[in-house]
């Protein structure tokens, strides 16, 4: 029997931001092609606070996008063509948009990075086929504009090496999963090649320096990242972060 999907989730970091999934229709049924998913996170650290608009429709309740916000666990949009535009609630200047397609049950992941300056987008089409509900599926992206190549451990183990900046743009296998087993784990992500390190993760509402990645009845994927820069030392300086995406539905 073919696999379907159904997304939940919540997001155990700080900095939460949820978003209404509830989009105005005058229909009783405003999924007529069923429903895709989309996770939305912002990772540019001095960028201005941003409108979120889906297919023309505000669905921030009157709130704004900042960082290091994002949305808690996939929200739900019509499947097939979608447009989002990221708009500057100062100058109300669209400053990112994406004009793409969902099939029925596709999950997809925005990222927003880089400086305000130079801010980008990554579309990215989560792949959760090797999903195995006794393991969690982890994967990495560098989001640091000046913090270099990494490594990254969990505890003592390497997990990944030697990742530049937004290399996951450039090269989709970085955007896949790797399965491992699920637990409590350190977080500490170091200079590339070296045992100097950069950040690792803390919670500062709750003092929990582990991330979670021990997964649920609904275990599914996890996305660990670096953001901030370098040469700071204050609220926009390096962190060591995870999200989480939840799958449940098997």
């Amino acid at each position: 029997m073919k696999k379907k999907l159904l997304f939940v989730g919540a997001l155990a970091c700080c900095g939460l931001f949820l978003l209404t999934a509830c989009l105005k229709s005058n229909d009783d049924n405003p999924y007529p092609n069923g429903q895709a998913f989309y996770f939305l996170i912002q990772t540019s650290p001095d960028a201005t606070p941003l409108q979120v608009l889906l297919n023309g429709q505000d669905i921030t309740g009157g709130k704004t996008l900042s960082y290091p916000q994002r949305t808690q666990g996939y929200l739900a949009v019509g499947a097939g063509p979608f447009q989002m535009r990221l708009v500057d609630v100062a100058s109300k200047d669209t400053v990112i948009r994406i004009d793409d397609s969902l099939s029925m049950g596709e999950p997809a992941t925005v990222v927003l990075y880089d400086s305000a300056a130079a801010l980008k987008k990554m579309f990215i089409r989560d792949d959760y086929s090797d999903f195995n509900p006794q393991k969690v599926l982890v994967r990495f992206m560098n989001l640091s504009p000046d913090a270099g190549p990494v490594d990254v451990y969990l505890d003592s183990t390497l997990q990944f090496s030697g990742r530049t900046f937004a290399d996951n743009a450039g090269n989709s296998s970085y955007n896949m999963y790797t399965s491992i087993n699920p637990g409590k784990f350190k977080l500490t992500v170091t200079k590339a090649g070296t045992t100097d390190t950069l950040a690792s993760y803390s919670n500062e509402s709750t003092g929990d320096n582990q991330v979670d990645l021990s997964g649920s009845d609904a275990a599914g994927g996890f996305t660990l990242f670096l953001r901030g820069y370098a040469s700071h030392t204050d609220s926009l300086g390096l962190k060591a972060d995870y999200m989480v995406h939840y799958v449940s539905g098997y």
